[in-house]
């Protein structure tokens, strides 16, 4: 799970009850994140950061609204799909082109990168991140949002079911269905490679 839950809920508890500087901590905690989950939206790092700093502002904006502070992560990313999905229908853009693996989530990303890595090679290992990433990257954007909120932010099924407004068992699917393409594509890639 990305972020820490208890320093989340402390700094969203410090929010609600209008403690002076807890709105900066706040933002601190969630601002690579944002910035992340903007990336997905966006088709150049400039325009996810200009949507990153949109989301940023909407949560200041938005502070008072938020009633639970175990509710603050799904709460943020409320907010961030909306103006993603605004930018998107104002720009008409595309995917973003880059997604940072630096925090790489979870035992099924290591599990894929690990069933086709050689140990000891580096240059191999980097080609399965860079692939790893295109193939995220190029899933829909449904099966992407909520891999990214699962798997990345480490959400449970309830909070991604109630960001992006499906049931929990839709979300299970698109998840699986998500995770399911991503190994094909990787399968595909290095038995492409292989062959050569």
């Amino acid at each position: 799970m990305r972020g820490n839950r208890a320093l989340e809920v402390d700094a969203a508890r410090r929010l609600i009850r209008g403690e002076s500087a807890a709105m900066e901590q706040f933002v601190e905690i969630f601002r690579g994140r944002i910035l992340e989950y903007s990336q997905l939206h966006c088709g150049h790092r400039e325009d996810a950061e200009e949507v990153a700093q949109e989301i940023v502002l909407r949560v200041c904006e938005e502070a008072g609204q938020l009633e639970s502070p175990g509710q603050a992560r799904a709460w943020v990313f409320g907010i961030a799909r909306r103006v993603c999905a605004t930018y998107g229908r104002r720009t008409g853009a595309g995917m973003g082109e880059e997604l940072s693996l630096e925090h790489l989530p979870g035992h099924w990303y290591r599990e894929m990168i690990d069933r086709h890595a050689l140990p000891d090679d580096e240059a191999y290992q980097h080609e399965i991140l860079k692939h790893l990433g295109r193939s995220i990257r190029e899933l829909p954007t449904a099966y992407r949002e909520v891999v990214f909120l699962r798997d990345w932010e480490g959400m449970d099924w309830r909070e991604v079911a109630g960001i992006v407004k499906l049931d929990e068992e839709a979300v299970k699917h698109l998840v699986a269905d998500g995770h399911q393409r991503i190994r094909g594509s990787l399968d595909a890639h290095f038995h492409n490679r292989k062959g050569r």
